[in-house]
């Protein structure tokens, strides 16, 4: 939740306050447009409540796999010249997530790249057992493309 200094600044740019403490009543004008009242900022308030991240490490977020998937994702990651253009670009972009998480602070589970990235890890199972795992070196049982239902994560 907002205070209400925080609330002016963020809402009512033309007006210039500061307060000695967290009460209405504590407001002071400075400049500019006169001082919202406390109904308008209360209402405010509510009305943009700061929404819940759904932020995790990326620690946190690759333990969400298992280490047999997290191999399975690796090795679906090794670029064949020998293999469809399809399959060369879900093979890079995995290569690309995966630079994407080592440079990253967190994960953000709401954007839509991250949910993304979840379901081509989804799709990437469909794809190889239709296409590309007759003609590769790793069999069916050896490979297990992680499937996380995307509204879990």
């Amino acid at each position: 939740m907002y205070t209400y200094i925080e609330a002016i600044g963020a809402g009512f740019p033309t007006v210039q306050a500061h307060t000695a403490g967290e009460l209405y009543t504590d407001l002071v004008w400075d400049a500019g447009d006169p001082l919202p009242s406390q109904a308008t900022l209360d209402s405010w308030i509510l009305s943009n409540a700061p929404s819940t991240s759904r932020k995790i490490t990326v620690l946190a977020f690759r333990n969400r796999f298992t280490q047999a998937e997290k191999v399975a994702i690796d090795l679906s990651s090794i670029d064949d010249p020998a293999a469809t253009m399809p399959a060369r670009q879900l093979a890079a972009s995995l290569r690309v997530m995966a630079s994407d998480l080592t440079v990253a602070t967190f994960v953000d589970l709401d954007r839509s790249d991250t949910r993304a990235g979840v379901q081509i890890t989804r799709n990437l199972w469909d794809h190889w057992s239709r296409a590309s795992i007759r003609n590769t070196r790793y069999s069916a049982h050896y490979i297990r493309i992680v499937s996380i239902p995307i509204n879990t994560i």
